[in-house]
């Protein structure tokens, strides 16, 4: 009797710990979520942030995410996939650029944190063109004294594709400030090669630009000063006598995401990086050719005292 007693509290001693673990199992997997970020497929700075967050999901599971896929489109095909559900987080979300695509969206979506700010963007000219005894601009230094160096520029200024929203303000503001400049509208590779052809043969040139981007890391130009401040409408109600706003990167994600992602959510809420860190990465991918995910990875190990703090943040609550 002792012994079949003894029998029966060994059976039911490894059938409790058999449900026990059966019952672990299915909370650990309740608490993995699969994570689909989307990007720009055509924006670079968006690709690498894109990276840099999903290899910190993968090589931190206390955060919750089992499986990571990138999901690269264009802007608008990224805010109608965000709304429906395709995918889950969106970097960048750049304001006020994007902020129209935002407010169609508020229902689904919202912003979780800032990747960086003030991302300038603007008239830029090398620096050997107006600085130094040599300088043949020297004195410029503002947008509205451009017409007195027009020659020395060739009467051109240097763009962007006339798709971007950047390209229709600036044609608006060359009307506003009276400069009567050939507005050459190219894709980005053909307007960086344009700018480095300059630079190789040390010859004045004027372009717009913006952060981030290698080139600042690369070459040494300096931004124009604008003689006016920006202001809401300038460039839908007013005559575009004003800069091209800077920006800021956000991360955007659906609403029901936090529910079902929590601590990888919280994550997101700290993440930072400085313009300088996204401009160096750029270098790396776009001179010298390492793959944007090799890159990201990294980074993510060269930084590990600081994402290990977002992490910690992430997972104490």
């Amino acid at each position: 009797m002792n012994y079949l007693r003894r029998v029966g509290r060994v059976g039911m001693t490894s059938f409790l710990m058999s449900v026990a673990l059966a019952v672990i199992s299915v909370f650990a997997v309740a608490r993995a979520e699969p994570v689909k970020i989307g990007y720009f497929a055509t924006y670079l700075p968006s690709e690498i942030e894109a990276n840099i967050i999903g290899a910190i999901a993968q090589k931190y599971p206390e955060l919750g995410i089992d499986k990571v896929e990138y999901v690269g489109t264009d802007v608008s095909p990224a805010w109608i996939g965000l709304q429906r559900g395709d995918i889950d987080i969106l970097v960048e979300v750049d304001l006020p650029n994007q902020q129209h695509f935002l407010d169609k969206a508020i229902d689904e979506v919202h912003l979780v944190s800032q990747l960086f700010a003030d991302a300038g963007q603007g008239f830029f000219v090398p620096r050997f063109a107006v600085e130094g005894d040599n300088a043949p601009a020297a004195g410029l230094k503002s947008v509205d004294q451009l017409g007195k160096y027009k020659d020395i520029f060739g009467g051109k200024l240097y763009d962007e594709s006339p798709g971007w929203q950047s390209t229709k303000y600036n044609e608006m503001r060359l009307k506003a400030y009276g400069l009567d400049f050939e507005h050459l509208k190219l894709a980005d590779s053909v307007l960086v090669a344009q700018v480095q052809r300059a630079f190789e043969r040390k010859e004045p040139i004027l372009f717009f630009f913006y952060h981030p981007h290698w080139l600042f890391q690369k070459l040494d130009v300096v931004k124009l000063d604008e003689p006016d401040k920006y202001f809401e409408g300038c460039f839908t109600t007013g005559n575009g006598k004003c800069p091209v706003p800077s920006f800021s990167a956000w991360i955007g994600a659906r609403n029901d995401f936090k529910d079902r992602a929590p601590k990888f959510h919280a994550l997101l809420k700290n993440i930072e990086l400085s313009l300088d860190q996204v401009e160096s990465l750029l270098v790396k991918i776009d001179v010298d050719k390492t793959p944007t995910k090799v890159a990201a990875e990294a980074w993510v190990d060269e930084h590990q005292t600081q994402v290990v703090e977002w992490v910690k943040k992430a997972t104490s609550d």
